[in-house]
């Protein structure tokens, strides 16, 4: 399975109500025993990898990392970005045939160098911009009203040296 059809399994397992996401959650549903499998994403430290893989033998979980970034996983989930997931029950996804799940929509990053005109064009087809720093980590997001907010400052600002 690609990483599409693993983020659309999850998507699924968060509207059945099966996800824990982020670390405090999947802690807490680890600790009482309620998750069958713990999902990392690629994108954290070997050593919060580590952590969570030595948790999740100690509760006798598989703890896998997935070729997702954090913002991925959240998009994924509808929440803001995401580092880990706990799924709570693997038998919920196996009814769902995979070509009846519509493919989410990607939000191409914009790198921490980039331009205003950049920034504006991806915000003109996307509601906000992932920013990435040089190392392809995500740093933030850019959404259209922050852009709007700064044209506006802008404009107040030249108004106010004529």
């Amino acid at each position: 399975m690609n990483i599409q059809g693993i983020l659309t399994l999850i998507g699924f397992a968060q509207k059945a109500g099966k996800l824990a996401a982020g670390e405090s959650a999947v802690g807490n549903f680890l600790k009482k025993g309620r998750l069958a499998l713990i999902l990392l994403s690629e994108e954290l430290s070997e050593q919060r990898r580590d952590v969570w893989q030595k948790q999740a033998q100690l509760y006798e979980v598989t703890a896998i990392t997935i070729p997702a970034t954090k913002v991925e996983i959240g998009l994924a989930v509808g929440q803001s970005p995401r580092g880990i997931i706990g799924i709570m029950d693997l038998k919920m996804a196996e009814d769902v045939p995979i070509q009846t799940v519509k493919r989410r929509m990607r939000f191409d990053p914009i790198s921490i160098d980039s331009n205003m005109e950049d920034l504006v064009s991806k915000a003109r087809n996307q509601n906000f911009v992932p920013v990435i720093d040089d190392k392809k980590i995500f740093i933030g997001i850019v959404t259209r009203k922050d852009i709007i907010d700064f044209c506006y400052q802008e404009y107040i600002e030249k108004e106010g040296k004529s």
